[in-house]
């Protein structure tokens, strides 16, 4: 075959490939021109998010429009080597899990941080994740193809022997950074999970502490009203030895004495689990913590709803995670179109050309006698089955509808949370305010009354007891009352996502229970 014939055949090979290019990106404007309902829509860049209803007034914070809400498509600024970093770094400063909780339960919760298996599960399943992205962002694996004949070619130049063949896929232009862009996102989606994984078990934690506060302390008031009912008993005794009394006095103050011992022992067997249960929360179920519970700091503050909106936008790692699901989601999309673009193949052909045997290759030897070949190899997929990828498009975006869709579904959760919250911290900051204003005075007034009086002989000594049993049920619902509202406190820090209360947060803030 002559120069000449060559040159044109390689020419037919060069107009056959780019007609196929061309066909290819025809046949993909028609199809979306001719696109579903789904498929109307701008590139993820630049698009609105998906309308999932109008709420009426984008200035009550109640009620945020979800078009409003930050669901831009944003590249990170980071790249995936650094991420770790940083959340290793937030987990290494817990101080934002803190707000003026005591030594002892600070210590609890770096132990749950550090020790909880659950929390150590979470985060390998997100730092695991993370190592997708190196995965679907790099080029794929080249191949290498051997060809040895059994029956070799007979060519001018001399026998072909053997063929190898390298080649490499190259992805179309922006596929490997779409696909690494959506696992990132997808990595931080889970990330957060654990921030958020993080903040719950804190909460369990701080539970657990004050739920064992409250037995503790309802322990030590049952021994000091043990110890009045003996002292009464004594008086009872005597007043029996003397004639001015009778015996009931005495089998009253003996039976009440008896039954706090009962329940002495059921508050005992309590303080045993709960401390069992503290310990399951820290990372040690075989175990049971014994934490100095001691006097807790007690702030008791006063705060607007309409001020704590704010914070839970910023701060709830639900809200994050949501966000980068969306991100990721729409990151996927915009991967789907891309499938339409074709993939690039180049690579080399190494042919193996031995000597020509033959007689008259003997006698008269061609110049290129036994030179091996090189060709250049070059192809593209050609993505003409645009049903599946249309189906593939507007898969895609209805995983994004689904991802806007959790993130309101997942504000309008956290923003009731917060309201739930705050009408249980402050129906039991009132009710803190009538045991310590009211109900304690009251009762402590009526038993020193109840004691002068039985003094001179105006009350009986059951009514005596009656006054003591009274101040010893207020003192209970006070113990109880106190745990429920730093409980309620802890839950409020649950769902404004920060420290509640801060220091200097609020009004009537007061150091420690009495």
């Amino acid at each position: 075959m002559t120069n000449g014939a060559q040159w044109k055949r390689r020419q037919c090979l060069l107009v056959w490939f780019i007609l196929a290019i061309v066909s290819s990106l025809l046949l993909r404007e028609n199809d979306e021109a001719n696109a579903s309902p789904l498929s109307d829509e701008k590139s993820p860049e630049n698009r609105q998010p998906w309308n999932m209803g109008t709420r009426k007034d984008r200035n009550d914070p109640v009620r945020v429009d979800l078009e409003w809400a930050p669901l831009r498509i944003e590249k990170s600024w980071r790249s995936y080597k650094q991420i770790p970093g940083l959340f290793d770094r937030m987990a290494e400063e817990p101080e934002g899990f803190f707000s003026l909780d005591s030594q002892a339960l600070r210590e609890l919760v770096k132990a749950a941080l550090r020790d909880n298996p659950e929390l150590k599960e979470a985060e390998a399943a997100w730092k695991a994740s993370l190592q997708t992205v190196r995965v679907v962002s790099a080029l794929p694996d080249p191949n290498l193809t051997a060809t040895a004949f059994v029956e070799s070619v007979e060519t001018r130049v001399g026998p072909q022997e053997a063929v190898l063949i390298f080649t490499q896929r190259l992805p179309w232009f922006g596929k490997l950074s779409a696909a690494g862009q959506s696992a990132l996102e997808g990595a931080l989606e889970k990330a957060w999970t654990w921030r958020s994984l993080q903040r719950e078990t804190v909460l369990k934690v701080k539970k657990a502490f004050y739920d064992l506060v409250y037995l503790s302390e309802a322990l030590k008031i049952t021994d000091e009203e043990i110890a009045t009912l003996r002292k009464y008993e004594d008086i009872a005794l005597a007043r029996y030895g003397t004639g001015k009394g009778i015996q009931q006095n005495v089998v009253k103050v003996q039976s009440e004495t008896t039954r706090l011992g009962e329940r002495k022992i059921v508050l005992l067997r309590r303080r045993d689990v709960a401390r069992r249960a503290l310990a399951r929360r820290v990372g040690s179920p075989l175990g049971a913590v014994e934490p100095e519970v001691g006097d807790q700091p007690l702030p008791v503050v006063t705060v607007r709803l309409e001020d704590l909106y704010g914070k839970v936008h910023k701060n709830r790692e639900e809200l994050q995670a949501r966000l980068h699901a969306v991100r990721s989601s729409s990151e996927g999309v915009r991967l789907a179109k891309k499938q339409y673009w074709p993939d690039l193949k180049l690579g080399l052909n190494y042919v193996v050309v031995g000597d020509r045997k033959d007689p008259a290759g003997l006698q008269r030897p061609p110049e290129d006698n036994g030179k091996d070949a090189i060709g250049i190899v070059a192809s593209i997929n050609l993505p003409i089955w645009h049903n599946r990828l249309r189906a593939g498009v507007d898969a895609a975006r209805l995983e994004e509808v689904r991802a806007r869709a959790a993130y309101a579904r997942q504000e309008d959760g956290v923003l009731f949370e917060l309201q739930d919250a705050y009408i249980t911290l402050e129906s039991l900051r009132e009710q803190l305010n009538l045991y310590r204003h009211a109900l304690i005075p009251q009762a402590e007034q009526s038993l020193e009354s109840s004691e002068a009086a039985y003094e001179t002989g105006k009350l009986t000594f059951l009514e005596l007891l009656d006054s003591e049993r009274f101040f010893l049920n207020v003192r209970y619902g006070y113990a109880k009352i106190k745990s429920d509202y730093l409980i309620a406190q802890a839950g409020m820090e649950r769902a404004l996502g920060t420290p509640f209360p801060e220091r200097g947060y609020g009004a009537g803030t007061e150091g420690t229970s009495p």
